[in-house]
């Protein structure tokens, strides 16, 4: 079974010094209008512990897109979970993408 909550960009990597901002396209999710409201966190596997710590920046919105905060100071070789939250069409929604981070 596919996981819907899962974005199509999904798993995504990133070196341990690098500091990317991920995005999140909200136009085949349902309801009309850019995406408000927008709530980031960041969790560690396995236990999908708060790591919101190591987001940095604010998120912001153009069109259909999410664009997240920065991951900064990510431990290497460790898996997290980035989970978008919106509201749209007066809905709230919300995504996650696994991202694994390499040396």
């Amino acid at each position: 079974m596919t996981d819907i909550r899962r974005a199509t960009n999904s798993p995504q990597q990133i070196g341990a010094d690098e500091e990317i901002p991920f995005w999140v396209d909200t136009s085949d999710w349902p309801g009309t209008g850019d995406p408000t409201s927008v709530n980031v966190e960041l969790k560690k596997y396995p236990d999908l512990s708060d790591a919101s710590a190591l987001l940095q920046g604010t998120s912001s919105v153009n069109g259909n897109i999410i664009t997240c905060e920065r991951i900064v100071g990510a431990d290497a070789g460790a898996m997290y979970r980035l989970e978008v939250k919106w509201t749209k069409g007066g809905a709230v929604q919300e995504c996650y993408i696994d991202i694994e981070v390499t040396i």
